[in-house]
């Protein structure tokens, strides 16, 4: 199915009590939905939140992909024809890779990035193929866990398990399929946009020495590394997340001038 005729599911959030001073496009991980950015809620009293599923991923149509490449296709196509303004893409874990594509492709789209857990890499255990084709309850339950910092509440855990067990397994195994391919090392430095990037230092999925790796290559980035915190700070750290997400998009406005 052609993409342009494949509409994603989304969630738009803002105040209507005054005019949003960004707009903030999320995208989810491996398995996930928009529910992934559900603490996140909370900033739509300054900015306007766009929160897309990922085709099929929670409501919208299609059958997941298997490269990082058509996903973004996907979201920039979204970002077409809804004739958005100039957004910042925030992508977590494979969004974060999905947003690193469309920073590439089409930087003129974008105000900027907040890159959540991710890197310009993305390498998938083989043993998680196999567990999944083999006994998915116990893959489900065992990346739920290991998603989470060690101080994480066992009801997160419960609640991302119950998310990523509502997948068909072959979606999931798309999702790694896309990871796992996923390399622009080469290519993560020619991104010239304002980039934040967010990570838990306990994170067991995509360690910090990835996210430190993206600073490194990324011009101009910004790293915030959250204490006592996995691979779902948005989740995890909510009110710090949060915090951080306006600081850096606030800052951006005072050097431009912008009220």
């Amino acid at each position: 199915m052609s993409l342009s005729f494949l509409k994603l599911h989304f969630i738009d959030l803002q105040s209507s009590s005054q005019q949003a001073l960004a707009t903030i496009l999320f995208i989810h991980g491996a398995g996930g939905t928009t529910d992934d950015w559900r603490r996140q809620h909370a900033l739509s009293d300054k900015y306007r939140l766009l929160i897309c599923d990922l085709p099929g991923h929670g409501r919208s149509a299609g059958t997941g992909e298997t490269t990082i490449a058509r996903y973004a296709d996907a979201v920039i196509d979204f970002i077409k024809s809804n004739r958005l303004p100039r957004v910042f893409v925030c992508g977590h874990s494979m969004g974060g890779a999905v947003a690193q594509e469309i920073a590439l492709r089409e930087p003129g789209f974008l105000e900027g990035l907040i890159l959540v857990s991710t890197g310009a890499k993305l390498r998938v255990l083989p043993a998680l193929f196999n567990l999944i084709r083999e006994d998915f309850a116990s893959a489900v339950r065992g990346m739920a866990a290991f998603e989470f910092g060690p101080a994480a509440p066992g009801v997160l855990i419960e609640e991302e398990r119950q998310s990523l067990a509502g997948n068909a397994p072959d979606l999931l195994l798309k999702d790694f399929m896309a990871c796992d391919s996923f390399d622009i090392i080469d290519k993560v430095g020619l991104i010239r946009l304002p980039v934040l990037i967010i990570c838990g230092r306990e994170d067991r999925l995509t360690s910090a020495k990835y996210s430190a790796l993206l600073h490194e290559k990324i011009w101009g980035s910004q790293l915030t590394i959250l204490d006592e915190c996995g691979h779902m700070p948005m989740l995890e750290q909510d009110r710090r997340f949060n915090e951080r997400i306006s600081q850096f998009i606030e800052s951006l406005k005072v050097r431009r001038g912008k009220p």
